[in-house]
């Protein structure tokens, strides 16, 4: 059974009792609303995603100091993984800003008259913000390996996770 449940209504409760009359065991899965219309807000998607590649080209892509060589690749690669992180701290603090926004208007209070638990609520914006900070992480790799950032692998991987989960 696939549903937001925002909020659990009598509609859901009815529904789920005829599939377990039905059916031996029955899967819920709770989606989010949250990350469709986090990617559609034109400030997360532009300022998270498209400035720090836009700080990559500009600082690690141009310059001709981009292509000297470091222990672990090149200055470029240095730059787009520091520009990387940059981008996940402000895509996460951007989808935590939601909790601000919703509190403001009203929105948390409706949830509590739900049977939805807290930690479900805070899972859903953990989940959220862990799925717009792998787009502008892999978005700020994808630009950087295209256009001559190089790191050796354990390197890219390790910096790619620490800046998806840090």
């Amino acid at each position: 059974f696939i549903g937001r449940f925002e909020p659990f209504h009598n509609g859901h409760a009815a529904v789920a009792r005829h599939a377990l009359g039905r059916a031996k065991n029955v899967i819920f899965l709770i989606g989010s609303a949250d990350t469709p219309r986090t990617l559609r807000n034109p400030w997360t998607v532009g300022f998270s995603t498209v400035m720090p590649a836009a700080l990559y080209l500009l600082f690690g892509a141009a310059p001709a100091y981009g292509r000297e060589q470091l222990a672990h690749g090149n200055v470029a690669g240095s730059i787009m993984a520091t520009m990387a992180l940059f981008g996940a701290m402000t895509a996460a603090i951007s989808v935590a800003s939601t909790v601000s926004d919703e509190r403001g208007s009203g929105w948390t209070r409706q949830l509590r008259l739900t049977p939805l638990r807290p930690l479900t609520y805070v899972g859903s914006k953990l989940i959220v913000a862990l799925v717009v900070v792998l787009v502008v992480v892999a978005v700020t790799y994808a630009v950087g390996f295209a256009t001559g950032a190089r790191l050796d692998l354990s390197a890219a991987v390790t910096t790619f996770a620490i800046a998806w989960l840090v």
